[in-house]
């Protein structure tokens, strides 16, 4: 409502699909401008609806850092604030939120039937909608196998992120 109404930065009366129908589909730069245009809102709402979160999560695990012992020696040992914001707590603040946001992206793909609905967006969230009232069970198979397959692979992505930010993780050593 912000963005279309107030600010007039979409004419949301005519957004409907993934692209505008008067635009003949190929790679260019009208069609591609057309699929972005079309997909902003859709992913500006999935971006607002999970950024307070990890904001929330991201502050507290920053302060939660900030007192740690080690944050003192650095101090002590005068190295400056932005190397210690940027090494020392900003890297290990970040560790409880890289598995959250892997988490969120399967959380993206699974609940999007509710945003492409609402934004009339020809999606994977919109054959899900249809394959549920049709009673298409093959295609629901389908779909979940993929929001499965997405959520695996972003959790696996995660944990090597969390592998190369924490030295203490190692992946393939027994504990």
């Amino acid at each position: 409502l912000i963005a279309g109404v107030q600010f007039q930065l979409f004419d949301v009366g005519e957004m409907r699909g993934g692209v505008d129908p008067a635009i003949e589909a190929g790679f260019n730069y009208g069609y591609l401008a057309s699929v972005v245009e079309h997909a902003a809102l859709p992913a500006l709402t999935y971006i607002l609806t999970t950024v307070g979160t990890w904001t929330l999560l991201m502050k507290g695990s920053t302060i939660s850092t900030l007192g740690e012992d080690y944050i003192h020696v650095a101090r002590a040992r005068g190295l400056s604030e932005r190397r210690i914001l940027l090494a020392y707590v900003g890297r290990n603040s970040l560790l409880p939120v890289i598995p959250r946001v892997a988490i969120s992206i399967g959380f993206v793909v699974g609940g999007s039937v509710l945003v492409e609905k609402l934004f009339v967006y020809p999606g994977l969230g919109n054959a899900l909608f249809t394959a549920v009232s049709r009673r298409d069970y093959m295609t629901m198979q389908g779909i979940f196998i993929f929001i499965t397959v997405t959520m695996i692979v972003s959790n696996a992505l995660s944990d090597l992120v969390l592998a190369w930010l924490d030295p203490r993780i190692r992946l393939g050593e027994d504990s």
